[in-house]
């Protein structure tokens, strides 16, 4: 459930501010080729960036984020967003061997080549015991609202605690007071509730910026 906030207060609140990106969104930004793209996500999250950087945000990353990227390997993305994901336009429906090859060369080039742009910082952070425990013990506590019974509806699951790297990226918000901006509900669903309880320190779904550049 989205938190309903002006969209001109949303984009004021992610200027000069440390942004941080969650996993899917640095494939967005990176899986693109010429006529061949993420419409939409790949769009919005290139506008995103390129609105952040002009209003003197700074994107840091978990070192952990970059490890879960090159662990998962570049021919599972491609595979995962050519057979799985609905958002894939224009890509052939039985790609070739060769083509999936190239495409994963490409993502993995420009992959290399954004973490190594001026405005992006990596920090070689590991969340402590105690902040995990406090996260988990939070979804514990809330397993049985009404608000969890319909996440649990929406996302056809049995649990509303996320996975421990996302937990690490809530974990990470607090800790470094950055903006996390994700498109994964299993993180945002509860921003509002994580937030009031000091456990993040701003959420927001790529889902509700509107961004004019």
């Amino acid at each position: 459930m989205p938190i309903f906030i002006k969209v001109g207060d949303i984009m004021n609140r992610i200027k000069n501010q440390l942004i941080t990106y969650d996993s899917n969104l640095i494939i967005y930004y990176c899986f693109s080729t010429k006529n061949h793209e993420i419409i939409e996500l790949t769009s919005k999250t290139k506008k995103l960036t390129e609105y952040l950087i002009n209003n003197n945000s700074e994107i840091i990353l978990p070192q952990f984020i970059i490890d879960e990227i090159k662990n998962i390997t570049f021919s599972e993305i491609v595979f995962n967003y050519i057979t799985k994901r609905s958002e894939v336009t224009h890509l052939p429906k039985n790609p070739t061997y060769l083509f999936r090859i190239e495409l994963e060369g490409k993502i993995r080039k420009k992959f290399e080549k954004f973490l190594k742009r001026e405005w992006i910082t990596i920090d070689e952070y590991c969340p402590t015991e105690k902040s995990i425990n406090q996260i988990e013990e939070f979804y514990s506590t809330i397993c049985n609202e009404p608000k969890s019974k319909e996440f649990l509806r929406l996302k056809k699951t049995d649990t509303i605690k996320p996975s421990l790297i996302d937990i690490k990226l809530i974990a990470f918000s607090k800790e470094k007071n950055t903006t996390l901006i994700s498109n994964d509900y299993d993180i945002t669903y509860f921003s509002k509730e994580l937030i009031e309880k000091n456990l993040a320190h701003q959420i927001f779904n790529l889902k509700e910026l509107i961004i004019y550049n």
